[in-house]
């Protein structure tokens, strides 16, 4: 749970790295995502932007990600001690 916690982490803060330069969509930072949520195995992963499209957002507004998968399907301990639920980083960062 903490290295899917810690994935989700990683592919949300990047994807909003990538989202904030300038010319960057929401197609090239959630391809950044996706990249490190395969690299790690993480199966089932979904990644969102709240307040729509970044190339729309002005200069210092927030741009939000939201990174989530589903524990079950990411950990073979569901079930057995833990109860399945669907763990999500969020990252904000300000559109330069």
């Amino acid at each position: 749970m903490v290295f899917l916690k810690q994935s989700l982490n990683v592919a949300a803060y990047e994807a909003a790295r990538e989202a904030i330069r300038n010319g960057r969509g929401n197609a090239q930072a959630a391809a950044m995502a996706e990249n490190i949520l395969n690299s790690r195995q993480v199966a089932e992963a979904t990644i969102e932007f709240p307040r729509g499209e970044s190339l729309t957002l002005g200069r210092g507004e927030e741009l939000v990600v939201e990174v989530s998968a589903p524990s079950a399907a990411n950990s073979p301990l569901v079930g057995q001690f833990i109860a399945d639920r669907v763990v999500t980083a969020r990252v904000v960062m300000l559109k330069q």
